[in-house]
């Protein structure tokens, strides 16, 4: 196993001041629910990838929220959603340069409304007639939520001033420590945001199928990632996750406060409850004994029925 240098990550640490997640937990998932329509601007205009990658977001550390894939169609346009002040943005995007189309703060506003605006706005960019540009709306299950347009579809509102600040911090902080993971070990995948479990992960292919096909089915793999709160924990927590799972229900001790999951999934998880001070040396120490131990897990070839394609935490649903 690489040993894994995460000193960018260590020295510029954003401090947690790791809220109750009650306090956290409506801020959160308004906040997945708008990344959705973030996610529709790639799904429908990107170039449809065998990983569905071109649904994925990526966080944006000058923008402090996360991007959507950008359009294939010109102008490349992208999706914001900033974490700060909960603003969905369409931006038109030339090599190092951006305009702003379209800012709109979502508080008072409906899923619904929301997304017709944005849609209209992109197809406006697009030079399309009006009504011409249909976006991808999502399918898959989100968490139960007031805004839910198929539900009681009430307004975006409400969003709590720290649980902005301290989800702001996980992303980012997840995003450095991943970017740095994935810039040191050649097997990672990029970082992405996935929008429908709301993580922001990586994926360090140990073992294909087919070693000559880069697209065949992952066989071996250890997952590495950040989801803010889900349906497995309240808490933001960090997870790694090897695949296939082990057989034996014996896991080894983690450094930095870390537990086994063992409850429809295993993984190595560090919650922000056991996230003590000093965090970002705790953050290490639980880093470098859980990718060492899943590693060590998956080593070890499993049953050719166990087969599956990606390694994921819990979710909402």
């Amino acid at each position: 196993m690489l040993t894994v240098d995460f000193s960018e990550t260590v020295a510029r640490w954003e401090p947690l001041t790791r809220p109750r997640a009650s306090d956290v937990e409506d801020t959160r998932k308004q906040l997945h629910w708008a990344a959705q329509i973030v996610s529709a601007l790639g799904t429908t205009l990107g170039r449809p990838q065998v990983d569905d990658s071109h649904t994925s977001l990526e966080w944006s550390h000058a923008h402090r929220g996360l991007l959507s894939r950008p359009g294939e169609a010109a102008p490349e346009l992208r999706a914001l959603l900033r974490f700060p002040d909960v603003t969905l943005e369409l931006l038109r995007c030339q090599g190092d340069s951006e305009q702003t189309l379209l800012s709109l703060p979502l508080e008072g506003q409906r899923f619904t409304e929301v997304f017709a605006t944005f849609e209209a706005a992109v197809g406006e960019a697009l030079g399309a007639k009006p009504g011409g540009c249909t976006l991808y709306r999502p399918t898959h299950e989100l968490p139960a939520h007031r805004v839910d347009p198929e539900g009681r579809g009430e307004a975006f509102g409400g969003f709590v001033g720290h649980a902005l600040v301290e989800l702001t911090r996980w992303f980012a902080n997840g995003d450095r420590a991943l970017r740095e993971l994935a810039g040191q070990d050649p097997r990672a995948t990029p970082v992405r945001c996935w929008p429908h479990h709301f993580d922001i992960a990586t994926l360090l292919v140990i073992e294909r199928r087919d070693p000559n096909d880069p697209s065949s089915e992952i066989s071996r793999s250890v997952g590495v990632g950040m989801t803010p709160g889900d349906g497995s924990y309240a808490d933001a927590y960090w997870y790694v996750t090897p695949w296939p799972y082990p057989a034996s229900p014996e896991l080894p001790d983690l450094a930095g406060g870390g537990i086994w999951h063992k409850d429809g999934w295993v993984g190595a998880v560090l919650t922000s409850t056991a996230l003590r001070e000093p965090q970002a040396e705790r953050f290490t120490a639980f880093m470098a004994s859980a990718l060492a131990h899943c590693e060590a897990m998956v080593m070890v070839r499993a049953p050719a029925n166990r087969a599956r394609t990606a390694t994921v935490a819990g979710d909402d649903g």
